[in-house]
């Protein structure tokens, strides 16, 4: 039996945590998981890995194809979207910074 491996489109969504408590220097990500007809994604697992650091934070997608990690420092990330039956997306370049709110989609390719 083969399994068919489709792509995942992640759109990731950076915020602040804290945006009004200066001395709070952590920053948080939030993104939705997506196939390529659009339908959300649940239960994908999500891993950033600080590239600075090399610690991992995971979150995994809920019902509506969104998932929310906290309590990341600020520095250089690389997102990895995993689900099985699906072609793994690596999304690299990404650059937290505490209080910015800048907007990524990657879309992988199956």
């Amino acid at each position: 039996m083969r399994c068919k491996v489709a792509a995942l489109a992640v759109m990731l969504v950076l915020s602040p945590v804290g945006a009004l408590h200066a001395q709070i220097t952590n920053a948080s990500m939030t993104g939705r998981v997506i196939d390529p007809t659009k339908g959300v994604i649940e239960g994908a697992k999500v891993t950033l890995t600080n590239i600075s650091t090399n610690v991992q934070s995971q979150g995994t997608t809920n019902e509506t194809g969104s998932y929310y990690v906290t309590n990341l420092l600020a520095g250089p990330y690389r997102v990895q979207v995993e689900k099985l039956g699906f072609k793994t997306v690596i999304a690299p370049g990404i650059v937290l910074h505490v209080q910015d709110v800048p907007a990524r989609k990657t879309t992988g390719v199956s």
